[in-house]
């Protein structure tokens, strides 16, 4: 029974001096409260070298002391706990809980964890020390496991702190990773709608030019095809030169001379003749013979008028009709063609000698009975041309 009331009594002094341990802080209601004060980075400085050299820390301590009136309550803490770790007397235990109980006051002024965090949690571990070493172990264990406590929060809010940091960090790369996936979707998609309308732009431009060049081609060709087909259907074409043949000569002739003599205005026909044209076909072959008067139809319509009509009369004569042209412009014209003809290099037409053309004309002033004695009148002077030594232009004379 005696054994049951000591351990009651034990157990009731260390919950008092448990409470006297705590008395000085105040609750953590109070104290979570209050903001981090700034420390120093001289006095944290110190404080390390105090640990280690304190006889050096200890003169360094008076000029720091010098402006400590305008130190915060942290500051002057940690300028107390400086001071007890310099301390190398004897009896410096004592003086040591003396100066660390000093910090009672300022503890109501710093916040819970500033206080739990490093290097104020010392001040616990230095007053477990000082207590044992003047043999108050109970005192001495209170303070250490109040060092533990405080250590074992400061770890769990640095934890804490550094667990928020990462996540926060975390959070921040995943919402700036989905950030920049959506810009670039969105760039993406943006190009891809680009290249799609750019896609569509180019086949509806290429669509429009097919259709646009189909269109066209198919109306050169139909009217191409519609004019060779009226042509060939009339008749009128002669299908080596394409010039227009005796039949289209004699009907368009003959309109022209009605027209003419209505008009009372003159009308020249020129009829001409390549020059042994039999003796080329003989030497040199039908081929270079075609040859001959396809080029003698090319420069034939490109001297005479806008207005004349030039067309092939059959083997190797050409006839021309000259409206409203007197005997000197035929006489021009038909002395231009011959030496155009004239000009011609032999060799380019595979021929030995050049090639020359026999040319008459005829005027509707001297021949008024009609086209066809006008063109056989045009024939007469053409073969008085022959006569006289080809390469020439003869006009017809009124006998």
């Amino acid at each position: 029974m005696m054994f049951i009331w000591r351990f009651v009594l034990l157990l009731c002094l260390q919950l008092v001096s448990t409470h006297l341990v705590f008395a000085y802080l105040p609750s953590e209601n109070i104290l979570s409260n209050l903001d981090e004060l700034p420390i120093d980075s001289r006095l944290i400085s110190l404080f390390e070298q105090s640990e280690t050299e304190p006889k050096f820390a200890k003169e360094i301590l008076p000029s720091i002391e010098l402006t400590g009136a305008n130190f915060n309550a942290a500051e002057k803490y940690l300028l107390l706990m400086i001071k007890a770790n310099t301390l190398v007397e004897p009896d410096k235990d004592k003086k040591i809980i003396s100066l660390l109980l000093q910090t009672e006051p300022l503890i109501q002024k710093i916040g819970l964890a500033q206080l739990n965090s490093s290097p104020f949690i010392h001040s616990s571990l230095m007053f477990a020390n000082s207590y044992a070493a003047i043999n108050e172990f109970q005192k001495a264990y209170e303070h250490k496991k109040l060092f533990i406590d405080r250590f074992l929060k400061n770890r769990a809010a640095e934890r804490k702190h550094k667990i928020a940091i990462i996540d926060e960090k975390y959070e921040t790369n995943r919402k700036t990773s989905e950030n920049e996936l959506l810009v670039n979707q969105s760039k993406l998609k943006k190009l891809q709608l680009k290249k799609a309308d750019n896609k569509k732009a180019m086949q509806l431009r290429n669509i429009i030019i097919l259709v646009l060049t189909a269109i066209i081609f198919l109306l050169l060709l139909f009217r191409q095809y519609s004019l060779k087909k009226a042509l060939k259907l009339t008749g009128q074409v002669d299908h080596l030169t394409q010039l227009l043949n005796q039949k289209a000569l004699y009907k368009k002739g003959g309109q022209a001379f009605n027209n003419m003599l209505d008009k009372e205005k003159n009308m020249v026909i020129m009829v001409m003749t390549v020059d042994d044209f039999s003796e080329i076909n003989e030497k040199h072959g039908y081929h270079v013979g075609d040859t001959v008067l396809q080029t003698v139809a090319q420069l034939g319509q490109e001297t005479m008028r806008e207005r004349d009509v030039f067309s092939r009369l059959g083997n190797a004569r050409f006839s021309a009709v000259l409206p409203e042209a007197t005997l000197g412009e035929a006489k021009a014209i038909s002395e231009r063609l011959r030496e155009k003809i004239a000009s011609i290099k032999a060799d380019a037409l595979n021929l030995n000698n050049p090639l020359t053309i026999s040319v008459g004309i005829a005027s509707i002033e001297d021949v008024p009975d009609g086209f066809e004695p006008l063109i056989n009148a045009a024939t007469e002077a053409m073969h008085n041309a022959q006569d006289n030594g080809h390469n020439q232009v003869s006009i017809y004379q009124v006998k």
